[in-house]
């Protein structure tokens, strides 16, 4: 039974009740066939992503899902405004199981943990399988915790902006889109583009996808010596922007 429910969550992004296993499954096999598609009719047609063969194009969609999945388990652990409005918070603090869904609003179930490293497994077995080496998977699966970890903070920056200007969602849904454009392609395609720089600096889904995969295929990335920077800038700013927001909200609240 738990084999048969780590695997009909591990083929998709949700969990889903056992009903749906088997559109799940094609969702899984479509995508990634779609992504095969796209990027074989590219390079045959003699336009691809420098660096990158067709089996790393394919590859890529695999563990920019494995990212996303393990971006979204880690938010789960992220204080956040967005369940929050002026005033309410003086109320919130009376009821603690109020204010502990304020602060994880979206709870983690062990199944949750089972199925992102399930999930992390399945990739790594497949990139073994079809050539590259443990030891880069690994460094790559490492780095992509690491991009997660900065990609939480921004966004984490984002939300606190509620705490000021009442309704960050505009800035949030920008945010959203651009980080979709380094999810499904890798941000290497946009080079020499104001959109490359700010997938790195601003939205930084580069190092959640594009770096990671870079380590996996065995290449050099400068940019990896960013990484402890911006967690600790990233980190500061909204430690800072949480603390201050909330002794406003406690003011609005009485």
């Amino acid at each position: 039974m738990i084999w048969r429910t780590m695997w009909r969550i591990v083929v998709h992004k949700a969990e889903t009740y056992r009903w749906e296993f088997i559109v799940a499954l094609i969702y899984t096999l479509v995508s990634v066939l779609s992504a095969y598609v796209f990027w074989g009719a590219m390079t045959r047609s003699g336009g691809t992503i420098p660096g990158w063969t067709l089996k790393d194009l394919v590859f890529f969609a695999l563990v920019a899902d494995f990212a996303l999945y393990l971006d979204t388990l880690l938010f789960a652990f992220i204080p956040t405004s967005g369940m929050i409005r002026r005033g309410e918070l003086a109320t919130i603090l009376t009821k603690p199981g109020d204010l502990w869904m304020v602060i994880f609003p979206q709870r983690v179930g062990a199944e949750d943990v089972i199925a992102t490293a399930a999930k992390g497994v399945l990739v790594a077995v497949i990139g073994v399988t079809i050539g590259y080496s443990i030891a880069n998977i690994a460094v790559g699966f490492t780095l992509i915790l690491a991009g997660a970890i900065i990609d939480n903070l921004v966004y984490s920056v984002l939300m606190y902006l509620n705490f000021f200007i009442g309704d960050a969602r505009p800035i949030l849904r920008a945010f959203d889109m651009v980080w979709g454009y380094g999810r499904d392609y890798p941000v290497d395609a946009y080079k020499k583009s104001l959109l490359y720089w700010a997938m790195i600096v601003i939205v930084p889904i580069y190092f959640v996808t594009t770096l990671p995969m870079h380590a996996i295929m065995g290449l050099t990335d400068k940019y990896v010596l960013l990484i402890p920077v911006l967690i600790a800038v990233w980190l500061i700013i909204a430690r800072a922007l949480w603390t201050i927001g909330l002794k406003r909200w406690e003011a609005y609240g009485g």
